[in-house]
C-alpha cells in the first residue's frame, strides 16, 4: 500500500455506552427537532433497517473476556425505549462523526453498528478506511484494529494481528477516544433517561456538539505539542534505534526488514511480531493438576480434606502475593505521611483484617495436610499484634528438613510447578509492558 494512501486514511473508532439509556413512558412523543441534522442518524431509515435484521442472535466468534455480544443477547431492555447509545468517532481528532450516534434497542448488535458506521460515511470520498473496535469480527473484509485499552482481553492471536502497535504510522494512535466522549456525557445520563426521545436526541446532539466545539478551538496547540514532542522522541528513539542496530548482524536484520514488510502487504501471512510460547501459564498447571487430582479420586486416593492439595499451595502463594502487595501499599502510605487520607487509610486497614481472615482460614487447611506445621509455628510465633503481611505461611519449600518429610511427597513438585508457571506469567507481563 503506498505510503501517501497509509498517511491520509481516515480511522474510526467505533463503541457503545450502556448508561445513556432511556425509559420508555408510553407517552405521546414530540420528534426531535433536527433529525439527522447533526450527529443522530435519522431515525425511519435506522429502524427499518433495525427491524429488518437487528433481531438475530449474534455469533460470538472470539474467546475474548469482553461482554459486549453476551449482553447483545439477553433480555435486559425491558422498560427501556432504548438501551445505550452506539457511537462512531474520528481516531485522529476525537471528534463525535456526523450522524454518528444511534440508539441501541438491545445492547450492542452488529446490525445496529454497522449502520451507524457505514452511514457516518456517506459522501465521504477516502482511498482509505481504517476501524478501530473493541469486538473486532464486525467486518473481518475490511482493515480493522483493536483499540489499546480492550486488545489484552483478547486471545494471543488477535493482539498481534489487530494491535496498533504493530502498524505502520499508529504506534501512538490508542483507538479509546469514545471513552473520553462517555466520561464527558455520562453525567447527563441521570437526565436524559427520563426524556422523551425527540428531546433526549436534542440533548444528545447539543452535548456532541459542544464536545467537537472544545475539541476544534484547541486543535491548533494541540497539534503543535505533539509535533514538537514526536520530534523530540523521534530524535532519541533513532538513536537508540541506530545503536541496537550497531550490535546486531545486519542479515539478520535485512531478513527481520524483509519479514516485517512482507506482513505488512499481506497480514494473511504469519505476523513476525507473534511470539512462540512455550511456557505453561498458571491457569493450564492449575488445571493439570486438578485433572491429574480426580485421576488419583477415581482410583481411590482420596484427599486428606475437601480443599485439594493444589488448590491449598496455590491459594498459598497468592497469599503470599497479597503479603507483599499489602507491605507495598504500606509503604507508600507511609512515604505520604501527612498527604495519606483517613480514606486511605480505613482501606489499608480493611485490607489487613481480610488478608488476617484469610490466613486464619487457610491455616485451617494447613493443620490438616502438615501435621508437624505446629513445631514451625511456635518457633516463628509473631506478636499478637503482627501485622498480617509479616506472618509466615510456611509454605513447603520453607520449611526445615525434618518437617519436609513429614508432609506428602508430592507437595514440593506441586509447589514448584506453581512457582515456575507464576514466574512464567510474570515474565510475559514485563514482556508485554515494556
Amino acid at each position: 500500500m503506498p505510503e501517501a494512501e497509509l498517511i491520509n486514511r481516515l480511522i474510526l473508532t467505533v463503541d457503545a455506552n450502556f448508561r445513556m439509556k432511556n425509559k420508555e413512558k408510553n407517552t405521546r412523543d414530540m420528534p426531535a427537532l433536527g433529525d439527522r441534522w447533526a450527529h443522530f442518524v435519522p431515525e425511519t431509515p435506522y429502524m427499518e433497517y433495525v427491524q429488518k435484521w437487528g433481531f438475530e442472535e449474534q455469533c460470538d466468534q472470539c474467546d475474548s473476556k469482553l461482554r459486549a455480544i453476551d449482553l447483545a443477547n439477553s433480555k435486559f431492555s425491558k422498560g427501556y425505549k432504548a438501551t445505550g447509545v452506539g457511537g462512531v468517532f474520528c481516531t485522529c481528532h476525537g471528534l463525535v462523526r456526523k450522524n454518528g450516534l444511534g440508539n441501541l434497542q438491545n445492547g450492542e448488535r452488529y446490525t445496529n453498528m454497522d449502520f451507524l458506521a457505514f452511514y457516518s460515511l456517506m459522501f465521504s470520498v477516502l482511498t482509505t478506511i481504517v476501524f478501530s473496535y473493541d469486538i473486532v469480527y464486525l467486518f473481518q473484509a475490511l482493515l480493522f484494529f483493536i483499540p489499546k485499552f480492550h486488545i489484552y482481553v483478547h486471545r494471543a492471536k488477535c493482539q498481534y494481528k489487530f494491535s496498533f502497535n504493530f502498524q505502520r504510522w499508529s504506534v501512538h494512535t490508542d483507538g479509546e477516544d469514545p471513552e473520553w466522549f462517555w466520561s464527558h456525557i455520562n453525567p447527563a445520563s441521570l437526565s436524559t433517561r427520563e426524556m422523551t426521545p425527540g428531546a433526549r436526541f436534542d440533548a444528545l446532539d447539543s452535548h456532541a456538539a459542544h464536545w467537537n466545539w472544545h475539541k476544534i478551538i484547541k486543535l491548533g496547540s494541540l497539534l503543535a505539542s505533539r509535533l514538537a514532542e514526536a520530534l523530540k522522541e523521534h530524535a532519541l528513539h533513532r538513536t537508540f534505534y541506530m545503536k541496537l542496530l550497531s550490535g546486531l548482524d545486519q542479515t539478520i536484520v535485512e531478513k527481520w526488514k524483509e519479514l516485517v514488510t512482507a506482513w505488512e502487504d499481506d497480514q494473511t501471512k504469519p505476523s513476525p511480531f507473534e511470539e512462540v510460547n512455550n511456557t505453561a501459564m498458571s491457569a493450564q498447571v492449575c488445571k493439570q493438576l486438578v485433572e491429574e487430582e480426580a485421576a488419583a479420586a477415581s482410583l481411590g486416593k482420596i484427599a486428606a480434606h475437601d480443599v485439594s492439595p493444589s488448590t491449598f499451595i496455590h491459594t498459598g502463594l497468592q497469599l503470599e502475593e497479597y503479603q507483599r502487595n499489602l507491605v507495598m501499599d504500606a509503604r507508600i502510605l507511609k512515604e505520604a505521611k501527612a498527604k495519606a487520607t483517613d480514606h486511605q487509610m480505613g482501606q489499608l486497614i480493611t485490607k489487613c483484617n481480610a488478608l488476617r481472615h484469610r490466613i486464619d482460614k487457610w491455616r485451617e487447611i494447613q493443620d490438616v495436610y502438615m501435621l508437624s506445621i505446629a513445631k514451625c509455628r511456635v518457633e516463628s510465633m509473631p506478636p499478637d499484634d503482627a501485622s498480617p503481611e509479616t506472618i509466615p505461611l510456611h509454605l513447603p519449600s520453607a520449611l526445615p528438613t525434618d518437617i519436609i518429610s513429614t508432609i506428602p511427597s508430592n507437595f514440593i513438585d506441586i509447589k514448584t510447578h506453581l512457582r515456575i508457571s507464576q514466574a512464567d506469567d510474570s515474565l510475559d507481563d514485563l514482556k508485554r509492558f515494556l
